[in-house]
């Protein structure tokens, strides 16, 4: 990953700009419900997404702390993401983000019942999100 960064130092323009903007492990709830009301299904086992985290995390303080990076801004914000459905949800999940993210057999069997006893209901889970803002610096040994 450090290699990664180097690389996108050597490409940026003086002054130009990196964003680093993921989603961060924690355990998650996953959601069941219509309108303004949802109910807690149980946690999403987002454990594997540890696995890129720590060293996505230990990169860039490692670019920052070569100078290759300064920090400008860093904060982290929640992002709701739905799905019409809990077959819907799973079926994406399976697509897109398996690589990091399951499901209890327990928290899917309490979704199921919250979605059966909800006219149009929807699924959501709640992403927790983090976003830095880095300047490039002349940085000395990056090449």
């Amino acid at each position: 990953m450090v290699h990664a960064l180097n690389q996108i130092w050597r490409t940026l323009v003086p002054g130009g700009l990196l964003l680093d903007l993921r989603p961060y492990s924690n355990m998650r709830p996953l959601e069941v419900g219509s309108g303004a009301r949802y109910s807690v299904a149980g946690p999403v086992d987002d454990s594997l997404g540890l696995i890129d985290d720590i060293p996505a995390s230990a990169a860039i303080a490692q670019a920052a702390r070569e100078g290759w990076f300064e920090l400008e801004r860093s904060d982290s914000f929640e992002l709701l993401s739905y799905w019409d459905s809990l077959g819907e949800m799973i079926d994406y999940v399976a697509e897109n983000w398996s690589d990091w993210m399951s499901f209890p057999p327990d928290t899917l069997e309490r979704a199921r019942q919250l979605e059966a006893a909800i006219d149009y209901p929807r699924v959501r889970i709640r992403l927790n999100m983090i976003i830095g803002r880095y300047r490039k610096a002349i940085a000395n040994g990056a090449r």
